[in-house]
């Protein structure tokens, strides 16, 4: 969930033109937080988490906690994405960009087909050739060690700065869930070279399923 909200984050900035203080650039994730009350709605998902940074790749962290998923994720739920920009006067401006993407399961499924780490991963998860399909049924999920790795090599350049991302699930205007993610931008290393996904990567997602509170 927290690496499916970043691509798609990504996907949707790419092509925006940048200024002076933009360029090439590493992302900083610093810590992940359920939105305020007034975002998140009904508030179905909850998570526990802990987040552990890699000693040879510092830009990838790793994933260990549990997130409960208490609903039917229907082909007709959408995600909003929300990206705030810290002020160089203090405070948050929220009006960096905003964008919502339909049909949010279908595009989860195309995004991972391609990703042989997490396709692997689900398989191991469900057993036998996995292959996500919408809708997805209400569950719990378990991750320990999940690679979560912070490269951005979709595009080139980017705004550096401080970035809250808020993430929300929703069904028409109903929030069925929202949460948070702080990041830095920062110039990228001269010399230093992405992470690929399937690097020394070590990690398990068993997922049970629940019975679902919604609708």
């Amino acid at each position: 969930m927290l690496l499916l909200a970043a691509g798609l984050m990504l996907s949707a900035v790419a092509g925006q033109s940048f200024n002076s203080f933009a360029g090439p650039f590493e992302v900083e994730l610093q810590r992940v937080e359920t939105c305020p009350s007034e975002l998140s709605g009904l508030n179905l998902v909850n998570f526990t988490q802990r987040l552990t940074r890699d000693r040879k790749y510092p830009k990838r962290f790793y994933y260990t906690g549990v997130i409960n998923q208490p609903f039917n994720v229907l082909s007709t739920l959408a995600g909003t994405v929300k990206l705030s920009s810290w002020s160089a006067r203090g405070g948050w401006k929220d009006n960096a960009y905003r964008h919502t993407f339909p049909r949010l399961c279908e595009l989860a499924r195309a995004r991972l087909a391609h990703n042989l780490a997490y396709r692997r991963l689900l398989s191991d998860a469900l057993g036998g050739e996995h292959r996500l399909k919408c809708p997805f049924p209400a569950s719990r999920w378990e991750f320990t060690d999940f690679p979560v790795d912070t490269s951005a090599g979709e595009f080139k350049e980017f705004l550096y700065g401080k970035w809250r991302i808020d993430i929300q699930l929703m069904d028409g205007n109903t929030a069925l869930s929202c949460y948070r993610q702080f990041v830095d931008t920062v110039p990228r290393v001269a010399g230093r070279q992405p992470i690929h996904l399937e690097t020394n990567y070590t990690g398990t997602i068993r997922i049970t399923r629940i019975k679902s509170l919604y609708p």
